[in-house]
């Protein structure tokens, strides 16, 4: 193991996601706001309860399209955020025309597709609808009821979450993953060694720019024994990369575990990433692995 190692970054490669994310992306937008803009109509407490149903609105949507991210292998960064932004800005365009269709027509409708289409095609008319919707408000609370300024604020709170919310959950979902291009998919991730930390600042250094061969020859953590005092631990913990299906592939993260036991408290673990992720050689990866499984046989 000599030099240090590559830092590993995506290939840049959509797949199969090109079309999955656009795909269930309208499609869970779509449901989504009706639920979303029927709840928010209907609700008994309407007001500043409804932060809440559009929280749990972006919070499904970005759900939907991190987990889609996965199963079409998407690697690449710029276009899962271009995605997530043009599908939370679609959400908030259909979410406004279901709920102004839902406030207009609370006594039913036989003809919903039809008219939800004809919104759909005629931008103007809604925002027209919201004008006029924003000029006398729709709900109350206590003696109050909200319009004008007051409510653009609400509106525009809500707006930013929808657009917002599933654009940072899929700026963060494949940033701590690993994926093989010769099985095409993604590696398995296991926080696999636990090591002291060293005294030597200038090796501490090193091993954080990547020195796989001085992480290697860390001493292993030292276990937290039973304390009638709370005792304070550190040290830095290993996840270990891999693809299961070639075994060549192979990655590390390195994390630094703050760890407080004792004195009959619950075990509560602080942990902050170090490192980005590196390319691991077999070689290295082996010598890893084989410290890790030494640690789980001691321990």
């Amino acid at each position: 193991m000599n030099g240090y190692c590559d830092v590993y970054k995506h290939s840049g490669k959509i797949g199969p996601a090109a079309y999955m994310i656009p795909a269930a992306g309208i499609i869970s937008a779509i449901v989504l706001s009706f639920i979303y803009a029927y709840i928010t109509v209907y609700s008994p407490v309407p007001g500043y309860i409804s932060i809440i149903f559009v929280l749990v609105f972006a919070l499904s949507l970005g759900f939907v399209i991190s987990k889609v991210c996965f199963w079409g292998k998407c690697r690449n960064q710029v276009f899962l955020n271009v995605s997530s932004f043009l599908i939370g800005t679609f959400a908030l365009y259909f979410s406004w025309i279901v709920f102004i269709y839902a406030l207009f027509n609370q006594n039913g409708n036989t003809e919903i597709e039809l008219r939800i289409f004809r919104m759909f095609i005629s931008p103007g008319v809604v925002w027209d609808l919201i004008q006029s919707t924003n000029e006398t408000g729709w709900y109350s609370i206590l003696s109050w009821t909200p319009s004008g300024s007051a409510l653009w604020t609400f509106w525009g709170i809500e707006a930013i979450i929808i657009v917002a919310v599933p654009l940072i959950i899929s700026s963060k979902v494949i940033d701590s993953e690993m994926f093989c291009e010769k099985c095409s998919d993604w590696c398995v991730s296991v926080e696999a060694l636990n090591l002291a930390i060293p005294d030597d600042d200038e090796l501490l250094k090193e091993i954080k720019k990547g020195d796989a061969e001085s992480l290697a020859d860390l001493d292993r953590a030292p276990e937290a024994e039973y304390s009638y005092i709370s005792v304070v631990l550190q040290y830095i913990r290993v996840a270990l990369y891999y693809c299961n299906g070639c075994n060549v592939t192979a990655g590390y993260k390195l994390k630094h575990v703050t760890k407080k036991t004792g004195n009959e408290e619950k075990e509560k673990e602080k942990i902050e990433n170090i490192t980005g992720l590196f390319v691991l050689p077999h070689d290295s990866f082996e010598k890893l692995s084989d410290l890790s499984n030494r640690q789980d046989y001691d321990s």
